[in-house]
């Protein structure tokens, strides 16, 4: 058995929960980070400020969702939600029933939770008066396409790029850690 953590970045795009992106911290074999990407989907019209945030677009007369002019592959949620418990089965303990996966799930609710406030506290980015994701990878100089910000899988990999860069600096995952 597996017992050290495996660290997950996940973005949720949380306007009707269109988008569940992630990628870990680890790399496979072959020296990549292993990503999850899915659009769900919507249940509802998305509104004109999440669109202007997302650049999701969902078609009336189709119901299709669509990213400057692409269209996407959507799933229903319980699909999604079964292939994403699926995909962090198989990063822990391939081959294994989900019960692995649900301990470290459980006590964390949809919110911040440490890691988040640890990166925050973090001294290049304490004075920071915004603590979006665009200030804070400019604050730590890394290149952000702005065009690209708020895709669920972009913004995971920048987030990856980050947290990457913070436990240079630091050594050690304890920031992580405290979290867990």
């Amino acid at each position: 058995m597996n017992d050290s953590p495996v660290y997950v970045i996940l973005d949720l795009e949380s306007t009707d929960i269109v988008e569940l992106s992630a990628v870990t911290l680890e790399t496979d074999k072959s020296g990549l980070p292993r990503l999850f990407d899915a659009y769900l989907k919507p249940s509802k019209d998305l509104t004109s400020e999440a669109t202007s945030v997302n650049g999701l677009v969902l078609q009336r007369d189709s119901g299709r969702l669509r990213r400057r002019n692409e269209e996407l592959f959507t799933e229903t949620p319980e699909v999604v939600l079964r292939d994403f418990l699926a995909w962090l089965i198989q990063l822990k303990q391939p081959g294994r029933t989900f019960g692995a996966v649900l301990p470290p799930l459980q006590p964390r609710h949809w919110g911040i939770h440490g890691s988040t406030l640890a990166i925050a506290r973090h001294p290049t980015l304490a004075n920071l008066r915004k603590k979006t994701l665009f200030d804070v990878c400019r604050a730590m100089d890394i290149h952000v396409q702005q065009d690209e910000l708020h895709s669920g899988i972009y913004d995971s990999v920048l987030l990856r790029v980050l947290v990457e860069k913070l436990l240079k600096e630091a050594g050690s995952p304890s920031f992580l850690e405290t979290a867990l």
